[in-house]
């Protein structure tokens, strides 16, 4: 794994080509793993009681945004022929709504890296669009959620 002097590494890999032994359909099916995992944490932050207002706005919204990343992921699994990876049970911290925030913060900073990390070893264009276009907005959650905790909003 390669860590530049900003600390951050990178998942992408470094030696031959990126795209050798990898398939679009397993790597699709990473990425919704990483759906799941953000539709399940989203669904149980909401039923946490621990938002109202505009933040339970702005966390509807996120969870809204996951599920059209599952949706689509699983529709482009199958359409390539693939078994979509089924969701995982989860649990998840809900020990206060600040921690609950940074939680959401390292999983939308996590999920937004792992797309861009993949991007190269992504043979289809058509999956490749789709996989950056979800990339800018896990970027954009990440962001938000960043700003909510006050951290940088890039890394």
């Amino acid at each position: 794994m390669h860590c530049p002097p900003d600390g951050v590494a990178s998942n992408r890999d470094r030696g031959g080509d990126p795209k050798d032994g990898t398939t679009d359909i397993e790597i699709l099916n990473y990425a919704l793993s990483l759906e799941n995992l953000e539709t399940s944490f989203y669904a149980k932050v909401i039923e946490s009681g621990l938002f109202r207002g505009a933040q339970l706005d702005l966390i509807r919204k996120f969870a809204d945004n996951e599920r059209e990343h599952r949706e689509h992921l699983e529709m482009t699994v199958d359409k390539l022929g693939g078994k979509p990876a089924a969701p995982k049970k989860t649990t998840f911290p809900m020990d206060g709504a600040i921690s609950v925030l940074r939680l959401a913060a390292t999983i939308e900073n996590g999920g937004a890296a792992a797309y861009l990390g993949q991007a190269n070893r992504i043979r289809d264009k058509e999956v490749l669009a789709a996989a950056l276009s979800i990339h800018s907005v896990e970027a954009r959650h990440a962001a938000t959620l960043n700003g909510l905790v006050g951290l940088p909003p890039t890394p």
